[in-house]
């Protein structure tokens, strides 16, 4: 007889199998800025004093940490993210008794620091993309447990993607407490587990509290949610079932779970057929657990109640009440996300399209970022990973800044190379030689070029580049070449990133307003079978002309909720997937798809996943998959999603030109990547493997060469007449004083400085 009893918070190393309804998106590895912070005690939500920070955004992210203990009892609030108990050693709650909580992002509840969360909900609705009990993120499984607990009781909650358990040294439970509360619907993916990757153990724990009316369910929606059990022999960890009575239980089949696919596993110690018990007033109850429950023989189900006396004898039982039915329709999930997407919506700050562009070219929800405008004029002088006249120390210093290159190389970085004060400009354009490239291979566990919560910043012409190190792998050495994270009004310009160990050129978090244009995103490694190319995440987004080859999956991953006009891209050799993940509102168009040796047979189509999508929220149109005419004829073939999905027009973005499909193809291969002052190796080889169908996804850099070299290249210093970054020369044709500043000289009618006229004169070269 299995026994379902409690999980007794603490680590046990014992073996296990986990039950798994679905994959979830993975968990971001990079958590943003707290912008709202409870300051600690027992308090309601409303108390404006008790939180550090302003009035709540669609964009901030708020944490209850410490001994923190809040009650949510009425209003509507619109927030990316909420951390309950994320922090270092927090012991922290929220209690969600009434009113409305949109989260765009996600509800993480204990997290991968040694702290607990928990989350208590007796009324008001939780609408959310993601939430996470216990881990968000990979533990070591040493001295980082998490301690995470959903308890349901009443209200109603929708997320796309419900996770418990992640890190190794995690111990979660979702806790559901009668029959009051609403289903809680899991629109895509449920995930019942530990993602473990090395030494260590998890707990999981699902507790059902019935009463007279059976227990409120969890509804899995998402009839393309194909489950998979993921076990790592490494790894120690349970997944278990615990049942209480609150009444005399109803005598009919108690659904626990409802899906449309059967899940892959069980319960630890709960095989097929298995009875379990529970008792009320000295009475025992036993079922039987089946995995291949309901009408579609699918959901997991507690079946044929009998009465179990004191003996041992069972009688069937039989009881007057029925139990609470739980019906979910197709009007309920479409609700439900539309409730979610306009209330992020309504939140959203409009984009200032008002001030000049960022440079000509510029286009999209970026294209107005302000970078180091009217701002000090900085210059890197060496290749060092830090200090004096070093790229890191320019990109540290505060306040607007336009930073200028003076050497052409390689800057081998120790760690990673972030960006966190805001208005900046890099001009690659200006670094001499090969021109410049930041590189890191997979020995700092990090990514290699980061912006993590800052706007306003502008980067054109950089080379980025990750890497497989000749060292032994780890679980979690992988990183990307250029990462964004929570972060907005940023554009990324004629950049080349390769090599990524993780994805390779990704944006994610509260992130928006935001552009990558006319980029190279190649090779992602794929020593891990993890050769990945982008998560294209966060709010409203616009990605053109940009070359995606050699990767694997995610070509791009629309992770999220996004709102993005992904048009006139290359992709090139893709493996498994192309595009794939969930949106809210997508113009995919006038993009070119070519295969390659690399590419599935089965994964020639334009968009693929088992994301559940809106009515009328793609614009699909002007798509090219070379090879299938009737994909390109009709580009609804191009994709597993219902046609529903699918509007005549296009979404509303910032306006921009659109070219055909095939003239994108050219235009990107002559055009995109770090071309100024000149193309590197790497990107001509990839070039001509998309031009001659040749090349394949790789495991090292190592298999095409290694990385490219580049000649070190010292610029002239500037002299005492050109500390504003712009040439004696250039001053004089133009008309300026070259003795003066320019700076102290009338300014161009159009909105731009001096220095930017030179900058994007440099450019257009």
């Amino acid at each position: 007889m299995a026994v379902c009893s409690p999980i007794p918070w603490r680590v046990p190393r014992v073996a296990c199998f986990c039950l798994l309804f679905g994959s979830a998106l993975l968990g971001q590895s990079h958590a943003g800025q707290v912008s709202h912070l409870w300051k600690g005690g027992a308090g309601n939500w409303g108390e404006q004093a008790r939180w550090d920070g302003g009035e709540f955004g669609a964009n901030d992210r708020a944490a209850i940490e410490g001994d923190g203990q809040v009650a949510f009892t009425q209003g509507d609030v619109v927030l990316h993210q909420l951390d309950v108990g994320s922090f270092h050693a927090a012991h922290s709650s929220l209690t969600m008794e009434g009113g409305m909580l949109t989260l765009p992002g996600n509800l993480r509840i204990g997290e991968m620091t040694g702290a607990s969360g928990k989350v208590v909900q007796t009324g008001g609705d939780i609408r959310t993309v993601e939430i996470f009990v216990a881990g968000s993120n990979p533990g070591d499984g040493s001295d980082r447990h998490a301690r995470g607990e959903l308890e349901v009781r009443g209200g109603s909650i929708v997320t796309r993607h419900l996770t418990l358990g992640w890190g190794l040294g995690s111990q979660g439970r979702i806790h559901i407490v009668g029959s009051a509360a609403q289903p809680i619907l899991v629109l895509d993916y449920f995930w019942v587990g530990v993602r473990s990757q090395a030494e260590g153990s998890s707990e999981t724990e699902l507790a059902y509290d019935i009463d007279g009316g059976g227990v409120t369910p969890i509804v899995c929606w998402n009839p393309k949610a194909s489950p998979i059990a993921f076990v790592d022999t490494a790894a120690k960890s349970t997944c278990r079932l615990r049942l209480g009575l609150l009444a005399k239980p109803p005598g009919v089949d108690i659904p626990l779970v409802r899906m449309p696919k059967p899940c892959n596993g069980v319960f630890t110690d709960l095989p097929e057929g298995s009875p379990v018990r529970a008792e009320f007033q000295g009475q025992t109850y036993e079922w039987t657990i089946t995995y291949r429950g309901g009408a579609k023989q699918t959901d997991v189900v507690l079946t044929h109640p009998q009465l179990v006396s004191a003996s041992g004898m069972h009688t069937p039982y039989h009881a007057e009440r029925s139990a609470k039915p739980f019906a979910v329709t197709a009007a309920q999930v479409d609700a439900g996300l539309r409730e979610l997407i306009s209330r992020e919506s309504a939140a959203e700050k409009p984009v200032d399209t008002s001030a000049p562009r960022a440079f000509p070219g510029a286009e999209g929800f970026g294209a107005f970022a302000k970078g180091g405008r009217s701002g000090r004029v900085l210059f890197v002088t060496n290749l060092n990973d830090s200090g004096p006249g070093s790229l890191r120390a320019a990109i540290e210093t505060k306040g607007p800044r336009t930073i200028l290159f003076r050497v052409g190389g390689v800057i081998q970085l120790k760690s990673a190379l972030t960006i966190r004060e805001p208005f900046v400009t890099i001009a690659g354009q200006t670094a001499p030689g090969d021109g410049i490239c930041v590189r890191a291979d997979n020995g700092i566990h990090a990514d290699t070029f980061v912006l993590s919560n800052t706007h306003d910043v502008v980067v054109r012409f950089l080379r980025a580049q990750s890497g497989k190190s000749s060292g032994p792998a780890r679980f979690d050495d992988g990183g990307d070449a250029i990462s964004v994270y929570d972060s907005t009004d940023f554009i990324i310009d004629h950049c080349s990133t390769h090599f990524g160990t993780d994805e390779t050129l990704s944006v994610t978090g509260v992130s928006d307003r935001y552009t990558v244009q006319w980029s190279i995103i190649s090779e992602g490694l794929n020593y891990e079978k993890h050769s990945m190319a982008s998560l294209l995440g966060g709010g409203r987004s616009t990605w053109h002309h940009n070359l995606f080859a050699h990767c694997g999956s995610r070509n791009p991953n629309f992770a999220g909720e996004p709102s993005c006009d992904f048009r006139n891209n290359v992709i090139y050799d893709w493996g498994g997937t192309s595009g794939q993940g969930g949106f809210t509102q997508l113009n995919y168009a006038g993009n070119y798809l070519r295969p390659g040796a690399s590419t599935s047979r089965s994964a020639r189509r334009f968009l693929t996943g088992n994301a559940t999508e809106l009515a009328s929220s793609l614009y699909l149109s002007g798509n090219v998959l070379d090879g299938s005419p009737e994909i390109t004829a009709d580009n609804a073939l191009g994709m597993d999603r219902e046609r529903d999905v699918l509007r005549a027009t296009p979404f509303p973005m910032i306006d921009m030109p659109m070219d055909p499909a095939d003239t994108a193809l050219e235009r990107v291969l002559s055009g995109a990547g770090a071309v100024s002052p000149k193309r590197d190796a790497a990107d001509r080889r990839v070039i001509a493997d998309v031009r001659e169908r040749t090349g394949r996804i790789i495991a090292s850099q190592e298999e095409v060469g290694g990385w490219p070299s580049y000649a070190v290249v010292q610029g002239a210093s500037p002299t005492g007449d050109e500390q504003d970054g712009i040439p004696s020369e250039w001053k004089r044709r133009h008309g300026l004083d070259p003795k003066k500043p320019a700076e102290a000289q009338p300014q161009p009618p159009d909105g731009y400085t001096w220095l930017e006229e030179y900058l994007n004169e440099l450019a257009a070269k």
